[in-house]
């Protein structure tokens, strides 16, 4: 030993008992290595250099020992620290690592510092509580197939030891039929290390040798512990992953649902919105979330309601249903909102908040209101078309009665004139009852292809000019229109009706009254075009009748109101025109839009059927009354004063009528003159049997007998009820003299024989 010797030795000492005593205190197990020497003893031997001193108070292991421990104390002592270091420096980082793969891969890291092993593997539980690799070194993907799934311990320990096999050769019980992969893998030690976090067992890591290795107790402690604040940091960070999944399947679901659905707090913040609820405010979510609507700079009106509402809900802890909230949008329209609200608690936040799920309903309490509409339309036409109905019976003896009374009369007569006033005072009555059967939908429609620009230019200025000089009348025709499907009567008496609309929305003012027809195709979008008929139309081509004003304009419920029976802005006693109006629109299947607005003038757009057919001559002059020799002809009608009417209508042009008040009584004189017969005037109405019965028997029994169907009702709603009914076999009440007389006639000059 030189002279140096004792201040080197000095030296060491002092740190050798420094670290001795650090190492005591961090990792007491080493006091088995160190023994029981106190930094004293060192001391002095250190002041006797060469002399063997004992140990105070234990003498063993003797001094020699220390100093040839020592060295390997503060080298284990190092490495320990490092792995500390290492320890607590992952750690740090696993807490804040953004994903689950992160943590894996920082585990790995860690360890494979820390340790010697020559594989690692980190295994997590999947939703089954299966084992699955999710990290891994060295290891290949056979065998990670043939050992993923396995665990040690069951699933529900809720403290499961480490597993440790320093030999698989020397204890190949151990891994049962797992031990041929692992062997074959080229590992000869293993340890099973349990993730635990919460009393459950989330998952493991294994380290692998490929030599026996001696599992020490230090590597197994700080294995132990760095485990638990792995397991820590994916329990955490899986429960964040769970909540992120859980609310993006919260917020898909909520984005499907139709309601708009939102999550507020006292200050009225958005805290949670769907989709929904930020595109009815033409808004994404991201510019709601931490706002209130004050931030939106929209109408407070509703808010202002809901934040009471949110108040209520707050305050009483108790939901708040409203069935219907009136409110309007940015542009005017008016919505009808279904509104929902309970209290509501989100993850992270103390305070309760409001959770609002609102439904608008505004289509279907239109539907709704539309359907009571209809419904009430549907109810008067059955009323204004019974109404006509009987109506026509008595015009029938009215008319006929006065035609026969003014030809027996000599032309200059007194009573004539008197007689004249009552046949202008009927066919005024006739045309009332006309425009019920047209709201009805019950008027008398004969269709033919009409070109129908070519009808308005020879029909427009007759009916307008006179009546309104101060109007100037714009024509806007297209040329080469497909043709449409129509009476020309009926289109007559629309097109009568509008423009008389037209000149009052105008009053006495000067304006514009224009009149145009164009092709349209309509697709299901154009539900305007059905909203008042309630009949949707086939998307196709259309050919549309305009009528547009520049008048006085209405509101939304005139709109919504103007076809609706004597209902009318003018004076009382007006408004059936626009109701028939709707009934021929009806009857031609079509449909009509209504475009207004108050002081800005009116549209009405007719759309009609095209039609393939070729446009129709026109019919002969009224025929006037010619003798003909007596022909029995059977009139079948309960109502005695049309019957009679009918009789005295026919004994003008000398054709001979006899009457039955019923079915039966039809039936019994058939069975007495059916040889002689040569014509049967049924009227529909009839009973005991009804008249389809009646005709069907007839049709049977005497299938060459001519009958002609009498009816209140339309040619085509007469025609499909009974086939092969032709125009030339109808007549519909109230008819004149001169029309019976014309029908009949040219029924009994048709050859003998023919079918009816």
């Amino acid at each position: 030993m030189t002279g140096k010797e004792p201040e080197m030795s000095g030296h060491r000492d002092e740190r050798q008992g420094e670290l001795a005593a650090e190492l005591s205190r961090l990792w007491p197990s080493t006091a088995a290595v160190a023994g029981t020497c106190a930094p004293a003893s060192l001391e002095t031997v250190a002041d006797s250099p060469g002399r063997e001193a004992p140990c105070t108070p234990n003498p063993e292991p003797g001094l020699a020992h220390q100093y040839q421990t020592l060295p390997q104390m503060e080298q284990e002592l190092r490495e320990q620290n490092r792995r500390l270091k290492i320890v607590y420096r992952m750690t740090a980082t696993a807490s804040r690592a953004e994903t689950l793969a992160e943590i894996y891969e920082v585990a790995l890291e860690a360890l494979a510092d820390i340790l010697s092993a020559d594989r690692l593997a980190v295994l997590v539980n999947d939703a089954n509580r299966v084992m699955r690799f999710q990290a891994w070194r060295n290891l290949s993907e056979g065998y990670r197939q043939a050992v993923d799934g396995h665990s040690p311990w069951a699933s529900d320990d809720p403290d499961p030891r480490p597993v440790l096999i320093p030999s698989i050769v020397d204890d190949p019980a151990a891994l049962g039929m797992l031990y041929d992969v692992i062997h074959a893998e080229g590992i000869r030690a293993i340890g099973f290390f349990p993730l635990v976090y919460r009393a459950q067992l989330r998952g493991k890591f294994m380290t692998y040798y490929d030599q026996p290795h001696n599992f020490t107790a230090d590597e197994v402690e700080l294995v132990e512990n760095f485990a638990s604040h792995i397991a820590s940091a994916i329990g955490r960070k899986q429960a964040d992953v769970d909540l992120r999944e859980s609310e993006n399947k919260l917020r898909q679901i909520i984005d499907l649902i139709p309601y708009l659905i939102s999550a507020r707090d006292r200050a009225g913040r958005f805290l949670m919105v769907n989709r929904a609820l930020a595109a009815s405010l033409d808004l994404t979510v991201d510019e709601m979330l931490g706002r209130s609507e004050a931030d939106f700079g929209r109408p407070l009106e509703v808010w202002a309601e809901f934040g009471e509402l949110d108040r209520v809900v707050l305050d009483e802890g108790e939901p708040v249903f409203v069935p219907e909230l009136r409110c309007l949008d940015s542009t005017g329209r008016v919505h009808y909102l279904q509104v929902n609200k309970l209290p509501f608690s989100m993850v992270g936040r103390r305070e309760p908040l409001v959770l609002t799920a609102i439904l608008d309903v505004t289509e279907r309490k239109l539907a709704q209101e539309q359907l009571h509409k209809m419904q009430k339309m549907e109810s008067l036409a059955v009323l204004s078309g019974g109404v006509a109905h009987d109506f026509n019976n008595l015009l029938v003896s009215l008319i006929g009665q006065a035609s026969l009374a003014m030809a027996k009369l000599p032309p200059q007569h007194a009573a004539t004139g008197h007689l004249q006033k009552v046949l202008s005072a009927s066919e005024r009555a006739a045309v009332l009852t006309r425009h019920l059967l047209d709201y009805s939908g019950r008027g008398q429609f004969s269709l033919q292809a009409i070109d129908l620009s070519a009808f308005l230019a020879e029909q427009v200025y007759e009916m307008l000019l006179p009546d309104a000089p101060h109007v100037r009348l714009t024509l806007d025709l297209a040329p080469q229109l497909p043709l449409v499907r129509a009476d020309g009567g009926q289109l007559a008496q629309l097109l009568r009706s509008l423009l008389h609309n037209a000149v009052e929305a105008l009053g006495s003012r000067p304006g514009e009254v224009v009149v145009r027809t164009t092709v349209q195709t309509l697709t299901a979008k154009d539900e305007g075009f059905w909203r008042h008929t309630g009949q949707p139309l086939a998307a196709g081509q259309y050919v549309l009748l305009e009528v547009r004003d520049t008048g006085c304009g209405m509101d939304p419920t005139t709109v919504d109101q103007i076809f609706e029976p004597f209902y009318t802005t003018k004076f009382t006693g007006r408004g059936l025109g626009l109701a028939a109006v709707l009934g021929i629109v009806r009857g031609h299947q079509g449909g009509i839009q209504v475009e207004s607005c108050l002081n800005g003038g009116s549209a009405f757009r007719v759309a009609l059927p095209i039609s393939h057919e070729q446009p129709a001559r026109s019919v002969g002059q009224r025929a006037s009354a010619t003798q003909s020799p007596p022909v029995p002809v059977l009139v079948i009608d309960d109502d005695a004063f049309v019957s009679e009417a009918i009789v005295d209508i026919l004994s003008i042009a000398n054709i001979e009528a006899i009457v039955a008040h019923n079915g039966l009584a039809a039936l019994r004189q058939l069975a007495k003159c059916a040889q002689t017969l040569r014509l049967v005037l049924l009227d529909m109405s009839v009973h005991m049997p009804d008249g389809s019965s009646l005709l069907s028997c007839i049709r049977q029994a005497y299938p060459a007998l001519p009958v002609v169907i009498i009816s209140g009702r339309s040619f085509q709603q007469a025609q499909q009820q009974h086939a092969g009914l032709s125009p030339a076999m109808f007549i519909q009440k109230p008819f004149e003299a001169v029309h019976l007389i014309k029908l009949v006639q040219a029924q009994l000059a048709a050859p003998v024989g023919r079918p009816a």
